[in-house]
């Protein structure tokens, strides 16, 4: 209170400001110092002595509210004004926290954030060489994975290995199984023979290239879910460090386990749902790829770009069918004619030049015709007309 002229920085007296009318609440409100932990060259440990004394007279009395104001920069479990409260109120009945300068701390979402982005400039991201350190800094963490998964698919990822020889001292634990050219050729051949199709004799079912594709890369799988695996793992350690590091230990926990982990847990079961579906693609040939456009070219779309010789060739077609198309409209013609001989037969009075009965049905021949006309029933006529 500056009486250092007194000889101490402290003084028991209290300072009162009293302000009366009716609306104001019966209310009281002391302003304690702030608790000294040691001496300095202006305060003694008289002054220490002092201001714990007079705070905890003040706490003591059973109708007062403690606000008790801790720095959000200080360890909880260094604030002492919590264990005096503790000693007057166990219960924490009339004791309220109060946290001061919060904004001087990284939150949350600006741990994350820098971590994701890969800017470790904080201190609490720490030292990289040691373990917790590089786990803090997420973004490298998954970089590193997605290099070392990359590694993995390159040299491990595929089923057979085509080597020239075989040696005997090869990796035993490596899934990849080695095969000489001569031997995959008949694996090859193998295929062709199982996968035909409707292709013509010395062509093969281009299908076959999907059933190589799908046997050579059937580690994907595995390997991509040990990726994602790692990935969440790395991103989960994180996710426990960065809570502990800002709450203390019965916050942080209750955090993990009621935020963290049911989040965690539930992009980990969509990643999974997710990666078939990214698979997918890569172990199937797909129809559309083969014959999705395969009628495009006889569409009246593209008929109508087409230049005029090729349409006219394809309209005509070969001069063997064009003349049987006109031996075609020749007879139909022959035909036609014939039709209508036959229908002036029917109505009219019946001629012919012979003329004989089978089963009471007329039968009408007409042998100087260039066509033979038969009439089989009197009800309805059909008539067989052939070029003689």
């Amino acid at each position: 209170m500056g009486l250092r002229s007194t000889g101490s920085a402290f003084a028991d007296d209290v300072l009162r400001i009293q302000i009366s009318g009716p609306s104001q609440p019966h209310l009281t409100i002391v302003d304690l110092p702030g608790l000294i932990h040691s001496e300095n060259k202006f305060q003694t440990l008289a002054d220490v002595k002092l201001v714990q004394d007079m705070v905890q007279r003040q706490i003591s009395n059973r109708r007062s509210i403690i606000l008790a104001v801790i720095s959000a920069q200080n360890d909880f479990a260094n604030q002492v004004v919590l264990k005096l409260a503790r000693e007057v109120d166990e219960s924490s009945v009339r004791t309220l926290g109060v946290i001061t300068k919060p904004d001087t701390l990284p939150s949350f979402q600006s741990l994350t954030k820098a971590a994701r982005d890969g800017v470790y400039s904080d201190s609490s991201f720490e030292d990289p060489r040691s373990p917790e350190g590089y786990s803090r800094r997420l973004r490298a963490v998954v970089q590193n994975c997605n290099v070392e998964f990359a590694e993995t698919v390159r040299l491990r990822s595929h089923r057979h290995e085509i080597v020239e020889k075989i040696e005997h001292d090869a990796d035993q634990e490596s899934r990849t199984r080695l095969i000489t050219r001569t031997e995959f050729l008949d694996y090859v051949h193998g295929l062709l023979k199982r996968g035909r199709g409707r292709e013509l004799l010395g062509m093969f079912n281009p299908l076959v290239v999907g059933d190589l594709f799908h046997d050579q890369s059937q580690y994907w799988k595995s390997l991509a879910e040990d990726y994602v695996r790692v990935t969440w793992q790395a991103t989960r350690a994180f996710l426990d460090i960065a809570v502990s590091y800002l709450a203390e230990e019965a916050t942080s926990e209750a955090i993990l386990v009621n935020v963290v982990e049911p989040a965690m847990e539930e992009r980990l079961g969509r990643m999974k749902i997710k990666l078939p579906e990214l698979l997918t693609p890569f172990y199937k040939v797909r129809e559309a790829i083969l014959i999705a456009e395969l009628g495009d070219p006889f569409s009246p779309a593209h008929a109508m770009q087409m230049e005029a010789k090729p349409v006219q060739s394809i309209a005509e077609g070969s001069q063997e069918n064009v003349a049987h198309g006109e031996l075609l409209e020749k007879r139909l013609r022959v035909l036609e004619a014939g039709a209508e001989t036959c229908k002036r037969h029917s109505r009219g009075k019946q001629r012919s030049f012979g003329e004989s009965t089978v089963n009471g049905n007329a039968e009408v021949r007409c042998l100087k015709s260039p066509t033979t006309i038969c009439q089989t029933s009197k009800k309805s006529s059909r008539y067989l007309i052939s070029l003689e």
